[in-house]
């Protein structure tokens, strides 16, 4: 960009004493209104203020309507006809309440006319040649050596593109194109085992790895921190009679709701779990059966699985009332 040179006396001149505005300055000099403004800075000079640069032109009511709506010119070709900023004209329309034109109503050069049969041909020709024989057709992939690198070498899409320095959908444009189908889902999954065999991390990424973990998610600032209660011990009445009793009396099954699975489907004996998670209350209102599973999950939200599996309780025990009466 080239710097327009102008002295400060003439600025001065066309913009205090002929009272020109800066849009039309600009227009003078051939340029824009930036490098005006640019010079105003450079000089020190100050810019009228909104009351001072308010020029009154004199646009009449009929003559905007009859350019704008009969004759329908653009607000820029108006603005040139009374020499002011098109902003001008748009804010006149405003004024006099003449609806303003979206893009759509503009009248094209091309309404109610159709393109030749050789421009139409010479159309298509420039679109085939900039979008499909630019892009997709200048690389150059053989069918066979495709076929090789896909099924018999066992490449991605992407290590293919990287071989042949192109993008993934060149490569699936050249599968669909030659009708060669991809590989089942089970055999594109990479079997990690394979992948890390006779590999392993560097010394180095092996601390960053622990030094990242250490003091993450542990005592106070695991989210299910209670206090350190998980080392607490047991009370001594908390103890394989008193379990079997508890998982006699629930049929040895879990009592998580939607669950119900029985003790011989579980890996071991099935636990028995403190409802107010005090491990100090041990007796049978305050204990009941869950499977490992559930035994996990129950730990998280335990207000919540507190209130249900005392509800629980009172209603089996109301229920056992009943029957016994």
């Amino acid at each position: 960009m080239k710097k327009i040179n102008i002295s400060k006396q003439k600025l001065e001149k066309l913009y205090y004493e002929k009272g020109l505005t800066i849009f039309q300055i600009a227009k003078i000099l051939g340029c824009s209104n930036t490098p005006i403004l640019n010079r105003f800075k450079e000089y020190n000079l100050k810019t009228r203020t909104n009351s001072e640069t308010k020029i009154k032109y004199n646009i009449p009511y009929k003559k905007l309507k009859e350019l704008y709506c009969i004759q329908k010119l653009s607000c820029e070709k108006i603005a040139k006809i009374f020499n002011c900023d098109s902003e001008v004209i748009r804010k006149r329309l405003n004024k006099y309440k003449i609806r303003v034109k979206g893009q759509n109503e503009y009248p094209s050069c091309m309404k109610g006319k159709h393109h030749a049969l050789k421009t139409k041909k010479k159309i298509s020709k420039t679109k085939k040649e900039k979008y499909i024989l630019g892009s997709i057709d200048k690389y150059i992939i053989p069918k066979k050596e495709l076929k090789n690198l896909y099924y018999n070498k066992k490449l991605t899409f992407k290590k293919i593109a990287k071989l042949f320095n192109c993008s993934f959908a060149v490569i699936l444009n050249r599968f669909n194109r030659y009708g060669l189908k991809p590989r089942d889902r089970k055999a594109r999954i990479i079997n990690p085992s394979k992948y890390w065999k006779n590999k392993k991390f560097s010394d180095i990424h092996i601390k960053n790895l622990s030094s990242s973990h250490i003091g993450k998610n542990c005592g106070k600032d695991h989210p299910n921190w209670q206090g350190g209660i998980s080392f607490e011990p047991y009370s001594p009445e908390f103890n394989e009679e008193f379990k079997e009793e508890i998982r006699e009396r629930d049929g040895r099954k879990c009592w998580f709701p939607g669950c119900g699975i029985p003790e011989a489907e579980c890996l071991t004996k099935i636990p028995v779990h403190h409802i107010d998670y005090i491990k100090k209350n041990t007796y049978p209102e305050n204990a009941i059966c869950l499977c490992n599973k559930h035994n996990i999950q129950v730990n998280s939200n335990r207000k919540y699985w507190k209130r249900y599996f005392q509800n629980l309780m009172i209603k089996r025990m109301e229920e056992q009332y009943l029957k016994e009466k």
